[in-house]
């Protein structure tokens, strides 16, 4: 009975008019281009990266341990 707020970007795929309509029904977008969210960001472009089945515990520390 709840409705979905968050988007994430098929494929991280994502353009000009899916950023315009995105606002009427979703207050979050998820990109898979890895990197760092800062609450300033544009909230309908949230990096976030892609973590398959295959990816090792070494490149997961990888992403986990960056900041600026």
């Amino acid at each position: 009975g709840k409705l979905p707020f968050v988007l994430c970007y098929p494929e991280g795929s994502y353009n000009r008019d899916t950023l315009a309509l995105a606002p009427d029904f979703y207050r979050f977008g998820l990109k898979m281009t890895g990197g760092l969210y800062r609450t300033s960001d544009n909230p309908l472009l949230v990096n976030r990266y892609y973590i398959s089945r295959n990816t090792t515990l070494s490149t997961f520390a990888s992403y986990v341990s960056h900041s600026d």
